[in-house]
């Protein structure tokens, strides 16, 4: 995410897991991308393993 702004193109390897992920957490509803990556941004600023994992949980 560049200034808040959603990514327009999402290049995968054609994983069907990563595909139906992107759908089932993004589908039509925009907001869900902005939740998603600041928890994603929060979890990845986490160095104690035992948090980190909770919030990778969380996500």
């Amino acid at each position: 995410m560049i200034n808040n702004n959603l990514p327009k193109v999402i290049f995968t390897d054609k994983d069907k897991a990563i595909f139906q992920t992107i759908q089932n957490v993004f589908g039509q509803n925009r907001a869900n991308w902005h939740n998603f990556t600041k928890a994603f941004y929060e979890c990845t600023k986490e160095y104690e393993f035992d948090n980190f994992i909770i919030k990778w949980q969380q996500l």
